[in-house]
């Protein structure tokens, strides 16, 4: 009967267990009671199968107060015998799924020394009995299995049982722990794309603190697992969303390297050049001549004259303007400078409209990959467990 189950992360297990064996000698047949009781110190007299545990990394006998053991022999010859005890042992696990994995795990028992020959292991109808107020940490006893087998050891046979298990995790503590505050970080970081570019130390700040932050949680995730060497499921899950929030922080960087002042200067000029162009072609007729002795007569064509010649005319014609009456719509350079401060560069790169797609894009992404990931390893553990 097993008692107490502890899973742990070292690719072991522990289990404390009344371990009850039955046999038969016919050398301690006697006329009397039925049965008679025996004290530990009897079993030195009385012969004992030699059984140890294949897989046990360490286990030991109970003795407070006493040794924690029962014999009892019958007037037939058979004997009961009885032990407290607890075992580590071994267990071949995979944590490719964590944490939506299940292991199976095996406790195998068999004679040290005698062969078939001389000794078989059989189970007895209910031999393997879990008490119902047994509950696992991190994990749900989802069945288990007996079965009896033989194993060769050179040119001898050896008689073995096992007894075989299937847990499956419980990840309500991976959630509450990794993957809610993993979203929460992403979001979070989010908020930088609505902070004002030129709160340069705001945004930095956020985006340092997210990212450290998710960086220690990825850390923190797999700290219940030994060294592995492979990735899991919630590795893949934290790097992801690492790489989102270290995103975030990229296109600040990004997005503030191209505004500097070098390249706003740019985009000033070449928006100040094309608005200059539209209101000179919104322009009358009569305001595109220069003045002479004869009134005014229409300027040259810019394609015959030279770049001096055409930016002498322009001056000129800039001077006529400001005495006509003709009302030209000018905006003041202060303000055109605040207007065009984000606008399109010659390359074509647009800070703003940068921004605008990040704060689109980001959260639908995410969203994407929370799906895909959670159907796709849910459907995993579903399948596992059948």
């Amino acid at each position: 009967m097993t008692r107490e189950f502890d899973q742990t992360t070292n690719l072991d297990y522990t289990m404390s267990m009344f371990f009850r064996q039955q046999w038969v000698d016919e050398r301690l047949k006697f006329k009397g009671p039925r049965q008679v009781p025996f004290t530990y110190d009897s079993l030195k007299s009385i012969w004992t199968p030699d059984t140890f545990f294949l897989n046990e990394k360490y286990a030991n006998f109970h003795i407070v107060t006493k040794p924690n053991t029962l014999l009892r022999v019958e007037n037939d010859g058979s004997i009961a015998f009885s032990s407290r005890m607890t075992v580590r042992a071994s267990c071949d696990m995979d944590f490719h799924l964590y944490p939506f994995d299940k292991q199976v795990c095996h406790l195998t028992m068999e004679s040290y020394s005698h062969a078939v020959q001389d000794l078989i292991y059989t189970w007895h109808n209910h031999s393997v009995i879990f008490d119902e107020e047994l509950s696992l940490a991190n994990y749900n006893l989802l069945d288990y299995s007996t079965s009896m087998l033989n194993k060769s050891y050179g040119q001898n046979e050896y008689s073995s049982l096992r007894l075989k298990f299937l847990l499956g995790r419980d990840i309500s503590h991976q959630i509450l722990n990794v993957f809610v505050p993993c979203v929460l970080i992403v979001m979070l970081s989010w908020v930088s794309l609505w902070i004002p570019r030129d709160a340069t130390p705001a945004r930095v700040t956020l985006g340092i603190t997210t990212v450290l932050t998710m960086t220690t949680t990825m850390i923190n995730a797999g700290g219940d697992l030994p060294m592995l060497s492979y990735l899991t499921a919630i590795d893949i899950f934290t790097t992801v969303c690492n790489i989102f929030v270290f995103s975030a922080l990229l296109e600040f960087a990004f997005v503030s390297f191209y505004d500097k002042p070098v390249y706003r200067e740019r985009r000033i000029k070449a928006n100040v050049s094309q608005t200059s162009n539209e209101e000179i072609r919104k322009q009358p007729s009569w305001a595109n001549s220069v003045e002479s002795d004869e009134g005014f007569v229409p300027n040259p064509k810019p394609s015959v004259i030279s770049n001096n010649v055409h930016k002498r005319h322009r001056l000129e014609r800039d001077r006529q303007l400001r005495h006509q009456s003709w009302p030209i719509a000018k905006e003041d350079i202060t303000v055109r400078l605040n207007k065009l401060n984000y606008h399109v560069t010659k390359t074509g790169f647009d800070p703003s409209k940068v921004e605008l797609y990040t704060r689109i894009m980001m959260p639908i992404l995410f969203v994407l990959f929370l799906i895909t990931y959670f159907i796709t390893y849910g459907v995993i553990f579903k399948c596992e467990l059948l």
